[in-house]
């Protein structure tokens, strides 16, 4: 609704307009899964969600207050901040994957307010937001292991790292930090009709990866 979701910040922490008041998403997504499964379409036991920017907020709302209904969830280019995390007391440990740009300008790597025009202040960094989840999993809060992706795209002025948690069994918690990476998706194609626009507005896309078959590889792991 507005074109944005209703997750767990508040509407000063939006850089967009906010969904009507009383939109209750989480009920709606819940509703749509009982749908799904309810007609055979859907596997109970592997129900995930993923989403980018207010997305990502969506999905970690719902890792958060739906964590019975998810094999896994992932957040692509948004952290959390101090009101969702307050609200984030899941009913179990959820898989959780976290991939974040280094110089995104809407939801800062380093935490605070980006660098755009249409940012807002607030957010906690990556690293933070890594932590809580390795808290909320039961995970070491020390890196498991750092690896530095193959530069399978040299033009696109990016790299990866995979930083790796050491989890409890089907737990797992892992952050892909895109090394001058913007508010994009990886991918090997463009994911903008006029890439020059999108590249000023939200920095650079990295295609070293591609973002979708990361995340689903990631899900794919845990029923």
């Amino acid at each position: 609704m507005n074109r944005a979701w209703a997750d767990s910040r508040p509407d000063e922490r939006r850089a967009g307009n906010p969904p009507p008041e009383g939109t209750d998403d989480v009920a709606f997504i819940t509703q749509l899964i009982a749908k799904l499964v309810g007609d055979g379409i859907a596997d109970p036991r592997r129900i995930y969600v993923t989403g980018i920017s207010n997305g990502g907020a969506m999905a970690m709302t719902l890792a958060c207050e739906r964590a019975d209904l998810f094999a896994a969830a992932a957040s692509v280019v948004m952290n959390l901040t101090d009101e969702s995390a307050r609200a984030c007391r899941p009913q179990r440990p959820v898989p959780m994957l976290l991939m974040n740009g280094t110089v995104d300008p809407l939801i800062p790597y380093q935490g605070g307010r980006g660098t755009s025009t249409f940012a807002v202040d607030g957010f906690w960094s990556a690293e933070r937001t890594l932590q809580f989840w390795r808290r909320i999993n039961g995970c070491e809060t020390r890196d498991a292991a750092t690896t530095d992706l193959p530069d399978r795209n040299p033009s696109d002025r990016s790299t990866v790292t995979r930083i790796d948690s050491t989890c409890p069994q089907g737990r797992d918690v892992v952050l892909y930090r895109v090394n001058g990476g913007g508010h994009r998706m990886p991918g090997h194609f463009p994911d903008a009709h006029f890439t020059k626009l999108a590249a000023t507005l939200l920095g650079p896309q990295n295609g070293d990866i591609d973002g979708a078959d990361t995340i689903w590889a990631f899900f794919a792991r845990f029923p």
